[in-house]
């Protein structure tokens, strides 16, 4: 009898059953006592599937050898009847026992599911192995630690950063001396401005695995990114220091950190070697290649930078700030047909960016699509309702059509927002002055000029004296 239970558990890795030889009228009235009793027992886990077929045929041991032919009971392991039979009665669950999710099925499905998560996963195909991760968490399952980590890190991928927080933690649940889950919690709740948080999850990673160079360049970068360039410096040669053979990762960053570092300190003489370093250890990110050409760009070798970013969006499909950079850059060129097509990319694929929909509105301006224009700037303030540099704009263009109260509005809305902002306060200044009133036009000046605005000094000097 043993072996006919451990046949059921077997079943999910036969892809054919070889034909019954029993009445199929037999197999399905067995199947049908066993599909019976477990739908009783509200669940169908292994377990209960053993005690239904065990009191099944225990209830019922003389109908069903007389209806299969021999003692089901006393049959031994090397009968081929016994063997056949069980092969039968477990296809015949599979095929009509399915609305009692019974636990072979449950574990067959699961087991296809994980493995084509897995190597969807392993393709960077996360919104595809997100859908598998789904179905084979919704089974209940052999859920694990890795399957939680990587179903997260689909939805990180996604943006889906508090989905991604939620999975990490179920992941902490199923281990809680799993490193890999900490390391990917904190970078959750970094991205989420919660750094603080994110420091004692790196801690928690780090003391769970000191040999991992991924857990301290990662600290190694929410150190740099809030001025603690010491601890920075120390996680980051640490890496570079455990890193693995053929690991460029941890290199690149390393490379790249640095080049941020000198940019902030003024000194920007090794900018370009650190930037075709990183490029070199790691030449399909498109974020160095991106920065490499924002360098270029401030150099005025758009040549250069133009390539630069093609070369980052052809490296990397969905990286939104290369195709905005590039949007921009043609702008700044006057070829606003391909500068649309571009930035049309980049809204395509991060539609929460207010600066996108602002350069939308110029570039319709200059179409002569006045009315689609402020359309635009209107959606890249409710888009970022916080960026100063939004309302800048949009009063800009008010100018331009000499609406100056609505103009004035902006300029004040972006003093709310930053009140040391001395180009917000000259710019308002100026449409005072427009309006020919000169009292609140000097006001503004003098203000402008003592937030260390060079223009608003000149206006100062030559309308207010």
């Amino acid at each position: 009898m043993m072996k006919f239970i451990v046949l059921f558990f077997l079943l999910f890795s036969f892809s054919t059953f070889a034909q019954t030889k029993f009445n199929p009228e037999a197999v399905k009235k067995l199947s049908s006592d066993i599909c019976d009793c477990l739908s009783k027992k509200k669940t169908a886990e292994k377990s209960n599937i053993e005690a239904c077929f065990v009191e099944t045929i225990t209830q019922n041991t003389e109908s069903y050898s007389e209806m299969f032919g021999f003692d089901i009971l006393t049959a031994g392991d090397g009968q081929e009847d016994m063997n056949q039979l069980g092969k039968d009665v477990g296809l015949a669950l599979l095929k009509d026992c399915k609305s009692t999710n019974t636990a072979f099925f449950k574990l067959n499905q699961t087991k296809k599911h994980r493995e084509k998560a897995d190597e969807l996963y392993s393709s960077n195909k996360y919104e595809e192995a997100l859908i598998e991760y789904n179905l084979a968490i919704a089974s209940n399952i052999d859920l694990n630690t890795n399957v939680f980590n990587n179903r997260g890190h689909c939805k990180y991928q996604q943006g889906d950063y508090y989905g991604a927080l939620a999975d990490y933690q179920f992941a902490i649940l199923t281990d809680s001396l799993n490193a890999a889950a900490y390391n990917n919690i904190a970078l959750t709740k970094f991205k989420l401005g919660r750094a603080q948080d994110a420091l004692n999850d790196y801690n928690k990673a780090i003391s769970l695995d000191s040999t991992n160079a991924n857990f301290y360049s990662n600290r190694g970068i929410l150190y740099y990114e809030n001025d603690v360039y010491d601890d920075a410096e120390k996680d980051l040669k640490k890496a570079l220091k455990l890193r693995k053979e053929g690991d460029k990762t941890v290199s690149a960053e390393h490379y790249y950190l640095a080049l941020n570092k000198q940019s902030k300190d003024g000194n920007t003489v090794e900018v370009e070697t650190y930037l075709n370093r990183a490029i070199e250890l790691a030449p399909d990110n498109g974020l160095y290649l991106n920065v490499r050409g924002l360098y270029y760009w401030d150099k005025e070798n758009l040549s250069k930078a133009k390539a630069d970013f093609l070369k980052a969006i052809e490296k990397n499909k969905s990286y939104n700030p290369a195709y905005f950079n590039y949007a921009q850059l043609l702008y700044d060129e006057k070829h606003y047909a391909q500068s649309e097509k571009y930035l049309d990319s980049a809204i395509t694929i991060a539609s929460d960016w207010g600066i996108y929909y602002s350069l939308k509105g110029k570039i319709l301006y200059e179409k002569k699509e006045s009315k689609k224009a402020f359309e635009m700037f209107d959606k890249s303030i409710e888009t970022d309702p916080q960026i100063v540099s939004l309302y800048e704009t949009r009063a800009s263009y008010f100018e331009k059509i000499q609406n100056y109260d609505k103009g004035i509005d902006d300029y004040s809305k972006a003093i709310e927002l930053s009140n040391q902002n001395g180009h917000a306060y000259h710019q308002r200044g100026l449409l005072y002055l427009k309006k020919n009133k000169k009292a609140e036009a000097c006001e503004n000046f003098y203000l402008g000029k003592l937030f260390k605005n060079a223009e608003a000094e000149k206006s100062y000097k030559t309308n207010c004296k």
